[in-house]
């Protein structure tokens, strides 16, 4: 089975890599595959939780023998640990078995090229734009680095499981904890598919404690699922959150939400033994009688109850926490960022509910496990992902709705891997699968974070959306409850939403060709500000019933997005000043600024896309007003005659954007 789910799915993986080519047309030809895989591959570890929202950052050496290579380096605050992230892409037309010896190698170069990294060494090195820059916002992270794990990647299959780091140890020259975590195209394709990827969370609990984890199960046990009640000792949910991390969380309704909130200050402060009775030593010890516990499913657990009759968990496979997030990841972080060793976590016990749930209610049986456990936050109907009633409907619409010409649809991925899982499902010969892929392009399929992504920008919320995926999603969804009535039910996007929300998908694809054409870097960023600026500019002229219409945009909109995406990345980049750019688009005041000096730009007027309205009509508005711009509307209001030491230095910027544009 694996074989021919392999054969397919690397099949798949050099379609992708074939398509995403173009993307690379400015390097060198050796590496232009690499480059392409490495992009499909961290948008598959990104979308599982494995890695966090990251950009590609190469810094390449292309000749010699000792190479030092790497797609991407990120410094995950939550682990403090370094990623290293590097591709091997075969283009071979059939599926091989990758060497050992060749994996090792990848894990030498990427090691090199940490090892560049922190020497400041980049002689014979291919440095691209973005790596200079994520090298300079790396640099002030380097003394916190506890651990270093290299990501490595390849389309090929490997069939060793041991991985050797010592000679890693003696490039760096100094001691560290280097993991290397390798996916070749088995792994990569669990990640597709939502239980394959729950099912690479395979905990032996001799693994992790002494003895088996007594626990009782209820009886007697119901037809449709299975549960237990155990106690998980602290130690044991700090190493699985360690070795796993948000991958424990797929199925949870909230993530973490950080230290800050009240809750979880109470968490911390019970943690570090520091309470208001009277006797505070006492108050770790306390933690699971103060705390509501965790609440778990699983796809697989063994019991054993051959020593005395009392049921033990041995293994657990698929594990879930659905409800306790905010208490692992509490219990994590509170003892990783713990200087003072107050934290002691023998004394630290948690309740755990742990359900087997049967393989064809899991996704509606969870979410309501999610929503029905009382836990530190209430859970609110908007916070369901997949299956929130919005997307069930959204789902709905994409199935009912032909494309104009009646030839296509475009596929709402409501649930991770649902594409291939319909694809299977279709059938098993390439004729009918070739049909399935004709009726749905893979380009016309949309995920729950590119829906997010498309609404909030061209809501103009740019720095919402690139504060990442994950959370844009999170905000997103805590926006719903604008779908939900007083009663409870819900108001269904209709068709016309549907097609809008297309329609943006389509802008949004044509403006990221541009940005791939026209920039050397942050061109995520400036695509987000681009079609938050596009909105911004045209207004309710926008008629996006034409783009879905022709499935395409004019050319006469394709020409200003141009120039909307060539402007956008200059203001960006004088408003930011000494500040980092990726953390500057982040916060709102980029969004403020860019907002005031874009409405310089005039929009053709014979762009087919915008709706001519009549002047004797009421309802016709100035298309967009140009608002005071500080320093420049000093400027154009006293005739430019005004004293220089007027100016803040926001005012300059902005003045010097302003002038950019004339």
């Amino acid at each position: 089975m694996y074989k021919v789910m392999s054969e397919s799915f690397f099949s798949e993986i050099q379609t992708e890599v074939q398509d995403r080519l173009v993307s690379f047309d400015d390097w060198a030809e050796s590496v232009r595959s690499d480059l392409a895989f490495a992009e499909y591959a961290s948008e598959l570890l990104v979308d599982a939780q494995i890695l966090p929202d990251f950009q590609l950052c190469p810094l390449l050496q292309t000749e010699g023998r000792n190479r030092s290579n790497f797609h991407a380096a990120l410094y995950n605050e939550d682990f403090k640990r370094l990623e290293i992230f590097l591709c091997n892409f075969s283009p071979e037309s059939a599926l091989k078995t990758i060497p050992k010896d060749q994996v090792r190698r990848m894990s030498l170069e990427a090691t090199r090229g940490l090892k560049a990294i922190l020497e400041e060494d980049y002689a014979d090195l291919i440095e691209s734009e973005e790596a200079s820059e994520n090298i300079q916002n790396l640099s002030q992270y380097f003394e916190e680095v506890e651990s270093i794990r290299l990501i490595l990647c390849t389309n090929l299959l490997y069939k060793e499981r041991q991985f050797e780091v010592e000679e890693a140890s003696k490039i760096l020259g100094f001691e560290a904890e280097i993991d290397v975590d390798l996916f070749d195209v088995v792994r990569l394709s669990r990640l597709v598919d939502s239980k394959r990827s729950r099912q690479n969370i395979d905990i032996n609990i001799k693994d992790y404690l002494p003895t088996l984890l007594p626990c009782l199960e209820m009886r007697p046990r119901p037809e449709q699922y299975e549960t237990f009640l155990a106690i998980f000792p602290g130690q044991f949910l700090y190493e699985l959150y360690d070795k796993y991390g948000s991958q424990l969380f797929e199925f949870n309704v909230r993530s973490f939400l950080s230290n800050r909130g009240k809750v979880n200050r109470g968490i911390k402060a019970t943690l570090e033994g520091i309470g208001d009775d009277s006797d505070d030593q006492n108050v770790a010890e306390r933690f699971m009688a103060y705390n509501n516990g965790i609440v778990g499913t699983v796809d697989e657990i063994e019991i054993d109850t051959s020593l005395d009759g009392q049921p033990r968990i041995v293994r657990m496979v698929g594990f879930q926490i659905v409800n306790g997030a905010q208490t692992t990841a509490s219990i994590y972080k509170t003892k990783k960022m713990d200087k003072a060793d107050r934290v002691d976590l023998s004394k630290i016990n948690v309740a755990a509910k742990i359900t087997k749930v049967d393989d064809a209610l899991i996704e509606t049986f969870v979410p309501k496990i999610s929503l029905y456990a009382k836990t530190q936050n209430n859970v609110q109907v908007a916070d369901l992902s997949a299956n929130h009633k919005f997307h069930i409907f959204f789902e709905r619409l994409s199935i009912e709705t032909w494309s104009p010409d009646q030839s296509t649809k475009w596929f709402y991925e409501r649930a991770r891997g649902s594409y291939e899982e319909e694809l299977s499902k279709y059938g098993t010969t390439k004729k009918l699968r070739d049909e399935f892929i004709e009726i749905h392009p893979k380009n016309q399929k949309i995920t729950k974070t590119d829906l997010a992504k498309y609404i909030v920008a061209w809501n103009q919320n740019p720095s919402q959306v690139t504060a990442g995926a994950q959370k844009n999603f999170a905000l997103f969804m805590d926006s719903l409850g604008e779908f939900i009535k007083e009663d409870d039910s819900t108001i269904q996007p209709n068709e016309e939403f549907f097609r809008a929300v297309v329609a943006q998908k389509i802008i949004f694809s044509a403006i990221q060709k541009i940005c791939r054409k026209q920039l050397d870097g942050y061109r995520s960023e400036v695509a987000n500000y681009a079609l938050s600026s596009l909105s911004r500019l045209t207004g309710d002229s926008f008629n996006l019933e034409i783009v879905w219409d022709h499935q395409s945009i004019s050319d006469e909109l394709h020409q200003f997005l141009e120039t909307l995406v060539s402007n956008c990345d200059r203001i960006i980049r004088l408003t930011a000043g000494a500040q980092d750019i990726r953390e500057w688009c982040k916060k709102s005041a980029c969004w403020e600024q860019l907002q005031e000096l874009i409405v310089e730009i005039q929009v053709p007027a014979n762009m087919p896309e915008l709706e001519v309205k009549s002047p004797d009509d009421p309802n016709t508005e100035e298309q967009v007003e140009n608002p005071e711009v500080d320093g420049v509307s000093k400027l154009q209001q006293q005739g430019g005659l005004i004293a220089l030491t007027d100016l803040e230095e926001d005012d300059w910027r902005k003045l010097i954007a302003w002038g950019t544009l004339q």
